[in-house]
C-alpha cells in the first residue's frame, strides 16, 4: 500500500526508481499477503497502469511543447499556445486580405482614372464641335454617370465590408468552436481523473474495510479462544474437588465443556487436551481409591460387629453354664 501511494504521486523524474521499487515489492512482499493477495495484485496492476499512462502523457506533452517551440522559432510571431497561433493566423489572413483588396482597388482606380482621362479627352474634342444645348446635355449625362459610379463604388465597398465581417465572424466562430472543443476535452479528462480518483479511494476504502474486518475477526477469535480456555480450566478446577458423591455429575459437566469449548481453544487446544486427560485421570483414580478405602472400612466394621456378636454369644452361653452349675 505504501508503494501504491508513491505511484499515485509519480513524476517523470521518479518513474524509473518507483518502477524498480514496485517490481521488487511485487516479487518479494505480495506473495506473503495471504487472503488479500488477489485484491492487492489487481490493485497493483491498476495503479501501475495508471502511473505508466500518466508518465507517457507527460512525455507526449513535453514532446508537443518542444515541437511547438521549434515551430515558433522558425516562424516569428507565432505563439506557444493554440490561442496565440490562431490569432496570428487571423492577423496574417486579415493583412493578406487588406493587401489583396488594396492592390485590386489600386488597379481599378488606375484603370478608372485612365478611362476618365481618355473619356475627358474625347469629350473635350466633341465639346469643341457641339452646340450649347448639346454641351448641356453632355454635362447632365456626365453628372448622372458619376453618380452611378459613386453608387456602384459604395455598393462594392459595402459588399466588401459585409464580406470582411462575415469572414471575421467565421474566424471568431472557428476560434470559439476550437475553445469549446478544448474545454470539452479538458472537462472529459478532468471527469476521467475524478472518476479514477474516486475508484482509487473506493478501492482503498474497500481494502481498509477488509483489513478492519480481518482485525475484528482475529480479535473475536482471540476472545473466543480465551473464553474457551477459561471454561476448560474451570472444569479442570472442579475436577480437582471431586469426591465419590459428586464425581459422576462433575464427569458429565466436564465432558460437555470439553465437547463444546475445547475445539474453540485455538493454539492452546493440544496443551489443554493433555492437561484435561491428566487431571481427569487423577480425579478418577482418586475417587476409585476413596471408594476402595470406604469399602475396606465398611468391611472392617462388618467384621468387627460380627466378632462382637460372637463374643457376646459366647459370654451368654458361658453365663448359662455357670448358672446351671450352681
Amino acid at each position: 500500500l505504501a508503494v501504491f501511494q508513491k505511484l499515485s504521486d509519480v513524476s517523470l523524474e521518479s518513474y524509473e526508481e518507483l518502477k524498480e521499487e514496485f517490481d521488487s515489492v511485487v516479487k518479494k512482499d505480495l506473495p506473503d499477503t495471504g487472503p488479500q493477495y488477489e485484491t492487492l495484485k489487481s490493485e497493483a496492476e491498476r495503479v501501475f497502469g495508471y502511473a505508466k499512462r500518466y508518465v507517457e502523457q507527460v512525455k507526449e506533452q513535453q514532446k508537443n511543447a518542444a515541437a511547438m517551440k521549434d515551430k515558433s522559432d522558425e516562424q516569428p510571431g507565432a505563439g506557444d499556445e493554440a490561442k496565440k497561433e490562431v490569432e496570428a493566423e487571423k492577423q496574417d489572413e486579415e493583412k493578406k486580405q487588406e493587401v489583396d483588396e488594396k492592390q485590386k482597388e489600386d488597379s481599378e482606380e488606375a484603370a478608372r482614372k485612365q478611362a476618365e482621362l481618355e473619356q475627358k479627352r474625347l469629350e473635350e474634342e466633341k465639346k469643341s464641335q457641339l452646340s450649347p444645348e448639346e454641351k448641356q446635355r453632355l454635362r447632365e449625362e456626365e453628372r448622372k454617370r458619376k453618380e452611378e459610379q459613386m453608387r456602384r463604388k459604395e455598393e462594392e465597398l459595402q459588399k466588401k465590408r459585409e464580406e470582411r465581417r462575415r469572414l471575421e465572424r467565421e474566424q471568431l466562430d472557428k476560434v470559439e468552436a476550437e475553445k469549446r472543443a478544448q474545454r470539452q476535452v479538458k472537462h472529459k479528462e478532468d471527469e476521467e481523473k475524478r472518476e479514477e480518483e474516486r475508484k482509487r479511494r473506493e478501492q482503498q476504502g474497500k481494502i481498509k474495510a477488509e483489513q478492519d474486518e480481518e482485525k475484528k475477526k482475529k480479535l473475536e477469535k482471540g476472545f473466543r479462544e480465551q473464553n474457551a480456555a477459561r471454561a476448560v480450566l474451570l472444569g479442570l478446577q472442579k475436577l480437582s474437588e471431586a469426591s465419590p458423591e459428586n464425581f459422576e455429575a462433575l464427569k458429565v459437566d466436564f465432558e460437555k465443556v470439553m465437547e463444546k469449548e475445547l475445539p474453540e481453544a485455538g493454539d492452546q487446544k493440544e496443551m489443554l487436551q493433555a492437561e484435561a486427560e491428566r487431571v481427569f485421570g487423577f480425579a478418577k483414580h482418586y475417587v476409585e481409591q476413596v471408594k476402595q478405602q470406604q469399602q475396606e472400612a465398611k468391611e472392617k466394621e462388618r467384621l468387627h460387629k460380627e466378632r462382637q456378636a460372637e463374643l457376646e454369644k459366647q459370654a451368654a452361653e458361658l453365663l448359662q453354664h455357670l448358672v446351671g452349675l450352681l
